[in-house]
């Protein structure tokens, strides 16, 4: 993830491609990004066809799963609430905005290692699915740094010879659970108004990974 000059977070994937038969992947370019201050994937791979499906759509599935597990987990819908309310909210109201802002970074920050295990462990089984687990393997060893170690959550899991769709299962429960933080709502919404118990609680009881 990489920070813009407006401070607005966005979460990038490099693809791997295949220049020569038999050679190794190198990593290449970023062709898709997920800003959860916008809601959206930008840069989407263009006329994506299951009938011809290429290593680096990887990168565009895996972008997607971010948008998705925003949808499905507690934290990911309060970022996307706080995302509408500041849309909505008039620039003139200048203070409401960066409250609204401070709020969203301390939570994109905290969400952001389990965001990464989640869309590596789904992109990771989407090509087991689609291009076969050798393909995968090929594309975990070729991960970098804190890509793999993402990547290595769940891969003990990706890579036994199991049903892939009860994989994707249990790894969606497990890492939506995650994001079920352990208070009562009202708890909840009132540590959403401090951001210095909200950092503090991220760090401590809160850790998401």
């Amino acid at each position: 993830c990489t920070k813009d000059k407006t401070q607005k977070r966005s979460c990038f994937c490099v693809f791997f491609v295949r220049k020569n038969k038999g050679k190794e992947f190198e990593m290449e370019k970023i062709t898709g990004s997920y800003n959860p201050f916008e809601g959206r994937v930008t840069n989407p791979i263009s006329n994506m066809k299951a009938s011809d499906v290429r290593i680096d759509y990887s990168t565009f599935i895996h972008e997607i799963q971010h948008l998705h597990f925003n949808l499905f987990s507690v934290i990911g819908k309060i970022i996307e609430v706080l995302r509408i309310e500041r849309k909505w909210t008039p620039e003139t109201d200048g203070s409401h905005r960066i409250q609204i802002e401070d709020t969203m970074n301390i939570l994109c920050e905290s969400f952001r290692g389990l965001q990464e295990i989640y869309a590596n462990s789904m992109e990771l089984l989407w090509l087991a699915d689609y291009l076969g687990s050798e393909t995968a393997a090929l594309v975990y060893e070729k991960k970098s740094g804190k890509y793999k170690d993402y990547s290595r959550k769940f891969y003990g899991l990706i890579k036994e010879n199991t049903d892939l769709e009860e994989k994707r299962q249990l790894i969606h429960r497990l890492c939506v659970q995650a994001a079920q933080p352990d208070m009562t709502e009202i708890e909840l919404a009132e540590l959403l108004t401090d951001d210095g118990r909200l950092k503090e609680y991220f760090k401590g009881a809160g850790n998401m990974e």
